[in-house]
C-alpha cells in the first residue's frame, strides 16, 4: 500500500476516533444527567410515600390526594429509571465504537510501520546491490 495513502487513511481514522471519543463524553454527561434525575425521582418517591403513611387526622379527599401524588411520583421514577437505563445502553455503545476506533487506528499505524520498515530493507537491498555491482 501507498504509504501516502496508507498516512492519509491513518489521519481520517484518528479524527474519527476522535469524533468517537467527543460522542463519549456527551454520553457520559447525559448518563450522569439521568442518575440525577433517576436519584431525584428516588427521594420525591420516598418522601410523597413517606407522607402518605404519616400519622396524622386526614380526610378521604386528603389521603385521596396524597395517593394521587405518591402515583405520578412513581411514575417519575419509572421514567427515569427507564431513561437511566436508555443512557447506559447509549454509553456502552459509544464506549465499543471508541474501542474500535481506537483499534482501527493501531491497526493501520503497524502497517504503517511494517511497510516503512519494508521500504527501508528494500532501500538497503537496492544499495547494498549497487554497491556490489560497483565492486
Amino acid at each position: 500500500m501507498n504509504p501516502k495513502r496508507l498516512a492519509r487513511i491513518v489521519a481520517v481514522k484518528e479524527r474519527i476516533a476522535k469524533i468517537r471519543r467527543g460522542e463519549l463524553a456527551e454520553a457520559t454527561v447525559l448518563l450522569r444527567s439521568a442518575e440525577a434525575t433517576e436519584q431525584t425521582a428516588e427521594h420525591v418517591h420516598a418522601e410523597t410515600s413517606d407522607h402518605l403513611t404519616s400519622k396524622g387526622d386526614a380526610t378521604g379527599a386528603e389521603l385521596a390526594r396524597r395517593a394521587t401524588i405518591v402515583a405520578m411520583a412513581a411514575t417519575g421514577l419509572v421514567q427515569a429509571r427507564a431513561l437511566l437505563h436508555e443512557q447506559e445502553v447509549e454509553h456502552a455503545v459509544r464506549t465499543d465504537a471508541v474501542i474500535v476506533a481506537r483499534q482501527e487506528v493501531r491497526m493501520l499505524e503497524v502497517l504503517q510501520a511494517r511497510a516503512a520498515r519494508k521500504a527501508a530493507h528494500e532501500e538497503k537491498k537496492r544499495d547494498q546491490a549497487q554497491t556490489d555491482e560497483a565492486a
